[in-house]
């Protein structure tokens, strides 16, 4: 599939007026080759698609840590979202402040925690009640105090993508339930290490429509209502991309369009990856 950035002229294929073929004999195959440019113009479209809402976008390492990448991305705007402690050590060797990484995933390891916690790392999107016990005694081992979390909702809703990728309905292992997270913000004093400043949904990737991201607001909100004092709202990433010509998905205006009626006011944050690097790279074989 032809792009604005990868493209045929007089029979060779070309990404950013660079021929591939040449990269090709100068590096060989297999190898990956990505457009800079392309990835900036990408992140560059999410931040003018919610401009009314300021937010803060984070960049999801796990689609392509890839150390210039992510120092790029730093350098245009975006922090870093971690999943692992690999991810935060990358996001730090490109130079990424600690505060401005968020680790996220449902499978941080203690010792994981305790390097996040060390380095200073900014959010922490907290999973279930044993890692927001188990980092409230991390931070208090390392005598931290004012440690940030958005704790992750399990909205139960059904999003429009493939069944594997989709994080948010009942069945999924991601995340907490409503209740559970009222009984969290209730109980705040046995937790003097953390600060519970925001709420999380991500609800899968691909969405093939805004619907379902409307009704995972529409719950975080409900949640955090009695406590005034919960101003962050990071809605997660899964903003769509095209595998083939002629594919019709929403655009990041349509997600803007949708979310800012419901966000204004708060401090929104976002975890986009696959929609910034996607189309910006391939891969060439023989």
């Amino acid at each position: 599939m032809e792009t604005e950035t990868v493209y045929y002229h007089e029979d060779a294929l070309y990404i950013n007026e660079v021929t591939l073929s040449d990269i090709a004999a100068q590096v060989g195959t297999p190898t990956y080759v990505y457009s800079l440019p392309r990835a900036v113009a990408n992140l560059q479209r999410i931040q003018t698609a919610f401009a009314a809402l300021a937010p803060h976008i984070h960049y999801s390492a796990k689609a392509n840590a890839n150390l210039t990448l992510l120092g790029t991305l730093h350098a245009a705007g975006a922090g870093i979202d971690a999943v692992s402690a690999g991810e935060i050590h990358r996001a730090l060797s490109a130079g990424v402040p600690a505060n401005e990484i968020v680790f996220a995933g449902v499978g941080k390891t203690p010792d994981e925690l305790r390097y996040a916690v060390e380095q200073g790392v900014g959010w922490f999107n907290v999973e279930n009640v044993a890692e927001c016990d188990l980092l409230n005694s991390i931070a208090g081992e390392l005598g931290r105090t004012g440690v940030q979390v958005a704790l992750r909702l399990n909205p139960e809703v059904t999003a429009n993508t493939h069944p594997y990728i989709a994080t948010g309905h009942g069945g999924a292992k991601f995340g907490l339930t409503a209740d559970a997270i009222s009984l969290i913000l209730a109980s705040q004093a046995e937790y003097p290490h953390l600060k519970f400043e925001g709420i999380h949904v991500h609800i899968g990737s691909q969405l093939h429509d805004t619907d379902a991201t409307q009704q995972a607001v529409h719950a975080a909100l409900r949640v955090i209502a009695p406590y005034p004092t919960i101003r962050t709202v990071n809605i997660g990433g899964g903003f769509p991309v095209a595998y083939a010509s002629g594919t019709e998905l929403p655009l990041f205006e349509a997600f803007a369009q949708a979310m800012t009626p419901l966000l204004r006011g708060y401090n929104v944050m976002l975890e986009p990856g696959r929609s910034i690097i996607a189309d910006a790279g391939v891969l060439l074989v023989k």
